[in-house]
């Protein structure tokens, strides 16, 4: 069997990935072939949040980075976020796997998994402040420090990583969700194991 595809969103705090994510879950309509991951991480997360994520306290966590449970883990700004190894078992099985990465962990991903797609999720610093200060969970100064690390990225050139998409998420999320949407089906599509038959998706209008 082959393996599946790791789908690998980056983006800066206030890019709107999660949004993007529960846009394309609520979308797609074949959990056998996509799974989308909630990542384990040590800041206390409300469940009025629109995230995917779910609250480890940092003792638990450093037992189950020990314990080796996480394909994936990685620190960022003070919190600590961990991928579970069920990736490995979905991937290997032929399923599609969709997480919110790290755009410093990257470089390790990729070398960890040849299958994965990156997808850039980007805004103009403007409406990513905007964002930040809307949702209120950092302070003026750590929305100062995200800030500046949004700003510290050169993102690849299209022809130069043929394994990468870009979206610039600066409108409405239905323009974005459904170009998202349509990089998750292509990448799919181009796969040897892929055996969609075109209703993997609710009605929807491309652009």
């Amino acid at each position: 069997m082959n393996q599946g595809k790791l789908f690998y969103l980056m983006g800066a705090s206030g890019a709107g990935k999660d949004s993007l994510i529960n846009y394309a879950r609520h979308k797609l309509n074949d959990p056998a072939h996509f799974k989308f991951v909630r990542r384990r991480i040590t800041r206390p997360t409300d469940p009025n949040d629109n995230n995917n994520d779910d609250y480890l306290s940092p003792a638990e966590f450093r037992r189950q980075q020990i314990d080796g449970n996480f394909a994936l883990s990685w620190e960022r700004h003070g919190i600590f976020y961990g991928i579970t190894n069920e990736i490995n078992v979905w991937i290997k099985t032929g399923s599609h796997v969709v997480i919110n990465g790290s755009r410093h962990h990257y470089p390790t991903a990729r070398t960890t998994y040849p299958n994965l797609y990156a997808i850039w999720i980007t805004a103009d610093p403007a409406i990513l402040e905007q964002r930040l200060q809307k949702r209120g969970r950092e302070t003026p100064d750590k929305i100062k420090e995200r800030m500046a690390s949004a700003t510290s990225f050169t993102l690849p050139h299209p022809d130069s990583d043929r394994k990468s998409s870009i979206i610039e998420n600066n409108g409405s999320l239905v323009d974005a969700g459904e170009l998202f949407l349509k990089i998750l089906l292509q990448k799919a599509v181009t796969h040897p194991n892929n055996k969609h038959d075109g209703n993997i998706l609710k009605p929807i209008s491309y652009r």
